[in-house]
């Protein structure tokens, strides 16, 4: 492992501010400065930063399934919090989210202690395609889906790239993949051509998917594990 990959694991800098800190002197692995960048670490050496020892920081990743009521918040004291779900983290850490879902959305939420992460992770979450699962309260008809899209593609909410895909899963389940348009905004489309939704849930973002997580239940994920 590079010098400067192992500042921006340990420390909350960017890769710029490692390289810089180091070139500076400012780093020392076992007593001896380096102030390489490139400088490879061996795992049993010994890696100082302003004669203060320093190691990979190991941050924990969650996939949540969540369940309806509960709220995409951090404020632990409220008790319908999402992070009263996840019984692995540390109490001595601070944990993020990923990505929000009103209260009256179940589903996928992603949670993390680096912060750094979630807030990229929050970034491409915009670019990726979601799959929603919508449950509406009458029989959806074909033509109706086809109003549908027709309305999406005359919506004056639509954005430059934003994209959606409709399909019926059955006569009352449709599944929506959708990319830069936000999902009240779809509701509205629905309603204004009488389907009604009874509830809505997200199943997929990008890549990455809930598969059988069932709701409330979550997983910890390595980073690589948990790309979208």
């Amino acid at each position: 492992m590079r010098l400067t990959q192992f500042l921006t694991l340990s420390v909350a800098m960017s890769r710029n501010q490692a390289k810089y800190c180091i070139r500076k002197g400012r780093t020392c692995v076992d007593g001896k400065v380096i102030i390489d960048p490139n400088f490879q670490i061996a795992n049993n050496l010994t890696v100082t930063l302003d004669g203060n020892p320093i190691s990979i920081v190991k941050y924990q990743y969650f996939m949540l399934n969540k369940p309806p009521s509960f709220t995409c918040t951090t404020v632990e004291s409220e008790e319908k919090s999402v992070l009263n779900l996840i019984k692995k983290r540390s109490k001595a850490k601070n944990y993020y989210l990923g990505n929000i879902l009103s209260d009256d959305v179940t589903g996928l939420v992603l949670i993390s202690d680096n912060a750094r992460w979630v807030n990229r992770t929050k970034l491409k979450t915009l670019e990726k395609i979601s799959v929603y699962q919508l449950k509406t309260k009458e029989i959806v008809t074909d033509d109706q889906v086809l109003k549908m899209k027709e309305a999406f593609l005359t919506s004056g909410k639509r954005q430059m790239g934003s994209e959606i895909d409709i399909q019926k899963k059955d006569e009352q389940t449709l599944m929506l993949s959708i990319k830069h348009f936000s999902l009240t905004d779809l509701i509205d489309l629905c309603t204004s051509i009488n389907i009604h939704i009874a509830n809505k849930h997200l199943q997929q973002v990008g890549a990455l998917g809930l598969g059988d997580l069932k709701t409330g239940d979550y997983l910890e994920l390595t980073e690589k594990d948990i790309r979208l």
